[in-house]
């Protein structure tokens, strides 16, 4: 194994042991979506079913106000990112006081961060989170057939963690082996022989 792919290897490791996000592995989480407004414990409108999340478009969820009435916004989650696309005009009024939005439940993993990866759609999106739980604040106009999407990012399980650790100390002792190996047969090479 070359140096420098150990080197990346060792890299990966150190940044996982000590404790950096990485990309959400959304896939199998049951979510449950809540339009939820003037708070983020009163729903809005109809329920929104919950989704497992998988590959594809096949577990997109949909909201709309009155029953069998117009869809107005679809979420589609993905292993990991959440994409938001609005059918028609959807005009909203978060702040700071004010929930305007959609609460997102059932994430497995500890989530360390989420962030918003783009935004077409015109309105404001604020984000926030918990260890299991993301709050979506929408303000303003969010224009029709545009969407937004939103990264989220997970702290390392710790089973993956120490797995992480035992294959780079089985790199490290593989490199040891190699190297003791080359230098015991260098210095094989270099001892005199025994008759004069």
């Amino acid at each position: 194994m070359k140096k420098s792919t150990v080197g990346a290897l060792a890299l990966l490791a150190i940044s996982t042991l000590n404790g950096s996000a990485l990309a959400a592995d959304l896939i199998g989480d049951t979510l449950s979506f809540l339009r939820a407004y003037p708070s983020t414990e009163t729903q809005y409108g109809q329920a929104i079913a919950d989704s497992t999340v998988a590959a594809g478009t096949g577990d997109q969820v949909t909201w709309q106000f009155a029953p069998n009435g117009p869809v107005y916004l679809t979420i589609d989650p993905e292993a990991d990112r959440i994409h938001f696309s609005f059918a028609s005009l959807f005009i909203t009024e978060g702040s700071e006081t004010l929930f305007d939005g959609v609460v997102i439940n059932g994430f497995d993993q500890t989530i360390e961060s989420v962030s918003i990866l783009s935004n077409t759609a015109g309105g404001t999106v604020q984000l926030s989170h918990d260890l299991h739980r993301i709050n979506v604040n929408l303000s303003g106009a969010f224009q029709a057939n545009q969407s937004f999407s939103i990264a989220v990012s997970v702290v390392p399980e710790p089973t993956s963690t120490a797995l992480m650790a035992f294959g780079l100390g089985l790199v490290a002792l593989r490199l040891r082996g190699a190297a003791d190996r080359r230098h015991a047969g260098a210095a094989t090479l270099k001892r005199p022989s025994a008759a004069h």
